[in-house]
């Protein structure tokens, strides 16, 4: 479990708090209340209309999904770049009805200076951007950039939206179009093969994507 020093606002007020991640699901504590959830966009936990807000399409008259509110969490990535550097991604994630919805990235770091994405509808386009302004000898080494994670071909979520095949990498490796990714997703609900992974998380297996590997993913890699 990883925690993430995080900022939260809304109308009623802001608060620092702690995001813990296992790396398929988000926890926090706001306010008493816990929420927990695959993406920002559906952090769950018990309604209390006096503290949040909430979406529409909640799931019962007692839980709900928060909305029209705003992140701001610090999470520590690997880049690899000849051996293996630490650095911290500033996230700041605005979700609901609010104005400049999306994700924005910023990266301070002595090692490749003061690096800064626009906002965008989903944290693989931001955490990209940062990426194509890293020296080209440097790679962010991420589930996102790793062969074994995929997005579904039917479409993601802003976060958390990829899934990792590791648990059977001969299959995984056999991936060369989106009909063959297709045919591994429908195999992994029946086996339990895949797992959702988080963007930014990693693990001691990530092997980076090449230009020989098929990847359901706006990653690019020329190695």
């Amino acid at each position: 479990m990883k925690k993430y020093k995080t900022v939260y606002r809304d109308k009623f007020g802001s608060e620092t708090s702690e995001m813990e991640s296992n790396g398929s699901e988000l926890k926090i504590t706001l306010r008493e209340i816990n929420f927990t959830g695959r993406c920002f966009e559906l952090l769950e936990g018990e309604k209390i209309e006096s503290k949040f807000e909430y979406d529409n399409t909640a799931n019962s008259e007692n839980i709900g999904d928060l909305t029209n509110c705003e992140f701001e969490i610090k999470i520590p990535i690997k880049i690899w770049a000849g051996k293996i550097d630490a650095v911290d991604i500033k996230a700041n994630i605005r979700i609901g009805n609010l104005d400049n919805y999306g994700v924005l990235l910023t990266m301070n770091s002595i090692l490749y200076g003061d690096l800064k994405s626009k906002r965008h509808d989903f944290f693989e386009d931001a955490l990209i951007e940062i990426q194509e302004q890293l020296p080209e000898t440097a790679t962010i080494q991420t589930c996102l950039s790793c062969k074994y994670s995929h997005y579904h071909p039917l479409g993601n979520s802003m976060f958390g939206g990829l899934f990792c095949f590791k648990a059977n990498k001969a299959k995984a490796n056999q991936i060369y179009d989106k009909e063959s990714l297709l045919n591994l997703y429908e195999a992994s609900q029946k086996d339990f093969i895949g797992i959702p992974v988080q963007e930014t998380f990693d693990c001691s297996e990530h092997i980076l994507i090449t230009k020989n590997d098929f990847n359901y993913s706006n990653w690019n890699s020329d190695l």
